[in-house]
């Protein structure tokens, strides 16, 4: 990876160097963010197997199934990162002229002399770790039809989770991670049938996050889409998660469904990406947290339906061919500050959970023609704004404002076996806004928020040829 930062004045005040592009290099010390170059290794090997048994037996006259089985997980990693940057060599004999240089001569290999640049590392004991993970786990379920309308899946499941992380700090001392975690998982789903077409369902779990590698690992890695160094935390914990749900579900036919869902969840210790305070808040450098507790509770309803009640008005059969859908999510989420001694306004106790937008939109609108082999599908998604950085009492949170994306699909079945499908993703590739609500508007307000930064991800175009023989 190499970065490269040229600059001149957006007002010229008259002078000739005002006008060209001038090429950013440190004197003295390298850098990986002006003129640096960044290698890294990652090598990885995953060894995984499970076995599961089903036993089928009679009781109340009605089938059931006993279900045990066990899985063994084993990971390895090894990282090694080396970063290397120009610098200028002699203030006091470097010739300048060097800095208006393109891209493609300034570091030409005539130009790496006493009077102009030379290149070198930019050593940092944390830029190496190695890590591994074991789980084993094991479970066993029954699926009992209670009664010809009411069914019952129910079972835990237990995991030991052992890893092992090695690495140092900037400061070169020893970081030694090796956790166990033993969770005992239950989980439950009630279902009864109030009609052929209809279901009454509910649901309670216990499940855990666990942070991953990256997220313990003291090494900074710079990511290209937010402009920023990300650093690991190795005192992170893995979070606990209990999960309950409601569900009324009803089939009206083929292909179609009408749901609304209730829900819980309750977070220990959930991880939340924020902004490094002990870098300064400017600096763009994040990391990650465990916050004491957080819940997220609301409701979900879907709709899938087709149009084929317009056929008779139209007098009509091509209105069965398009299906009309639609999913909408409502989150309330709190996270509990009161072991954050750092949150944004000293009388805040609860604040949204970093990445959980209040609401989620998908609808859409599908045709497909099975006479001539054509599916057409418009897609529409929406999510509410979220925090996508916890700040600080010096340092407001970052929001993701929310934006419209649209995308497309077209497939079309060809000879016997074969489809090609073409796709549009965010046609209209609106702008991604990451800002701070400077007047709580809870709405981004360009005169008045200030925005950190604006990402156009890029409308995406794929063709795609299958065939099975």
């Amino acid at each position: 990876m190499r970065r490269m930062y040229y600059y001149k004045n957006i007002t010229p005040s008259g002078s000739e160097s005002d006008t060209v592009f001038t090429a950013y290099v440190p004197v003295g010390a390298p850098s990986s963010t002006y003129a640096g170059r960044f290698y890294s290794a990652l090598n990885e090997d995953l060894y995984a197997g499970y076995l599961e048994a089903a036993i089928p037996f009679n009781l109340f006259k009605q089938k059931q199934t006993f279900k045990i089985g066990g899985t063994e997980q084993f990971k390895t990693r090894s990282f090694d990162a080396r970063v290397f940057g120009y610098v200028i060599n002699n203030v006091g004999t470097f010739d300048w002229s060097y800095l208006t240089l393109s891209q493609d001569s300034i570091f030409d290999q005539s130009n790496i002399a006493n009077n102009g640049l030379v290149i070198k590392e930019l050593k940092n004991p944390s830029n190496l770790y190695t890590a591994s993970s074991n789980l084993t786990a094991g479970y066993a379920m029954l699926d009992n039809n209670l009664t010809k309308n009411l069914r019952l899946v129910w079972g835990v499941r237990v995991e030991n989770y052992n890893q092992i992380l090695n690495s140092k700090s900037y400061g070169g001392d020893d970081i030694k991670i090796d956790t166990t975690y033993l969770d005992v998982l239950p989980s439950f789903n009630l279902t009864y049938a109030v009609t052929e077409k209809a279901n009454i369902r509910a649901a309670g779990s216990r499940t855990v996050a666990r942070p991953e590698f990256r997220e313990l690992a003291p090494f900074t890695f710079y990511d290209f889409n937010t402009n920023a160094a990300v650093i690991g935390n190795p005192a992170l914990v893995r979070t606990n998660i209990t999960n309950a749900d409601l569900r009324y579900e009803w089939y009206p036919g083929y292909g179609q469904i009408l749901s609304a869902t209730v829900f819980y969840k309750h977070f220990q210790n959930p991880i939340e990406q924020i902004i490094d305070l002990s870098s300064g808040a400017g600096s763009r450098i994040y990391t990650y947290q465990n916050v004491l507790s957080a819940q997220n509770y609301g409701f979900e309803a879907e709709l899938r339906f087709k149009l084929n009640m317009l056929d008779s008005v139209f007098k009509t059969e091509q209105f069965d061919r398009f299906t009309v859908f639609t999913n909408f999510t409502y989150i309330k989420s709190e996270v509990n500050l009161s072991n954050v001694a750092t949150a944004v306004t000293d009388d805040e106790k609860y604040r949204p959970m970093q990445g959980q937008s209040p609401y989620i939109i998908n609808c859409g609108i599908q045709y497909q023609n099975d006479s001539i082999g054509l599916g057409i599908s418009l897609l529409y998604n929406k999510i509410g704004r979220r925090i996508f950085l916890v700040g600080s009492n010096g340092y407001r949170n970052i929001y993701e404002a929310p934006r419209d994306l649209f995308d497309i699909q077209i497939s079309k079945k060809i000879f016997k076996n074969g489809e090609i499908k073409f796709n549009i993703n965010d046609i209209f590739n609106q702008m991604s806004v990451f800002y701070q609500d400077q007047n709580d508007s809870k709405k981004y307000e360009e005169d008045e928020d200030t925005r950190i930064t604006g990402i156009k991800f890029g409308t995406n175009y794929s063709l795609s040829l299958s065939y099975k023989f």
